[in-house]
């Protein structure tokens, strides 16, 4: 592999964990808002936050802390790896990789976080 195609593999990691964070972020906004049921398709979908719409919507406001921590360590070091990537173009992709998976690793403690508050709702 060239250094061509490391640049436009670390600039689809850029976009897949912005994408990755975007999308979670809309599914804890809209779970979390009042008013919102749970459903079948969208969601942080584990047994105690299906048990009830209350314990839907403050799994999904529990989670919404990590989302928005998420944001602020992943895409900003995100952006700025971007923009070297034409200097260093292997090193910066396998950092993007790394953030992408770090960045998967937290929407695991956001929904560890989402059962919680869920469960203490239904105590």
């Amino acid at each position: 592999m060239g250094d061509r195609d490391f640049v436009i593999l670390a600039v689809v990691a850029v976009g897949l964990t912005a994408l990755d964070w975007v999308l979670f972020m809309a599914v804890c906004v809209l779970g979390r808002r009042a008013g919102s049921r749970r459903n079948a398709w969208a969601g942080i979908r584990t047994p105690s936050t299906m048990a009830s719409d209350e314990a839907w919507r403050a799994g999904h406001q529990a989670a919404m802390r990590h989302v928005i921590l998420n944001g602020i360590a992943i895409i900003p070091v995100s952006i700025v790896l971007l923009i070297f990537v034409g200097d260093k173009p292997l090193p910066i992709f396998i950092a993007q990789v790394v953030l992408f998976l770090v960045s998967l690793a937290w929407i695991l403690v956001a929904t560890r976080e989402a059962g919680r508050a869920a469960r203490s709702v239904q105590e």
